[in-house]
């Protein structure tokens, strides 16, 4: 959840600026792979640091295309964790839309993510 090095390695949210809290707004730069990339604002509903974060996007209003992120980081002994994330669509606007590039873009994190741990300090 260290936004400030995001754009070292993350190719898929290359920036994340605001202050993490509950209530408070992100404001993210996605960039799916074989897409466009586009600007999203997002409000925090969970924060628990460093295990737990999950904000929620919404296109012009509630119920129209409502995107919810989740990132969980769950420790497995001395160097070792699982990180699982998740994203849901859902809304009016969500038949219309193609969440590959969703998809596409967490696959492409999670590589990056695997080879930084990977690597170490």
């Amino acid at each position: 959840m260290d936004f400030g090095s995001y754009s070292d390695w993350n190719p898929y949210m290359p920036s994340v600026r605001g202050r993490v809290a509950v209530g408070r707004t992100l404001d993210i730069r996605l960039e799916p792979p074989g897409d466009d990339a586009r600007k999203i604002e997002a409000t925090v509903f969970v924060f628990k640091p460093p295990r737990k974060l999950r904000w929620q996007s919404r296109l012009l209003a509630p119920g129209l295309r409502d995107l919810e992120y989740e990132v969980i980081v769950a420790p497995l002994g001395p160097n070792r964790a699982q990180v699982v994330q998740r994203a849901r669509h859902e809304g009016l606007l969500v038949t219309l839309t193609d969440s590959g590039p969703t998809t596409a873009g967490l696959e492409s994190m999670a590589a990056a993510l695997k080879q930084r741990a990977e690597a170490g300090p």
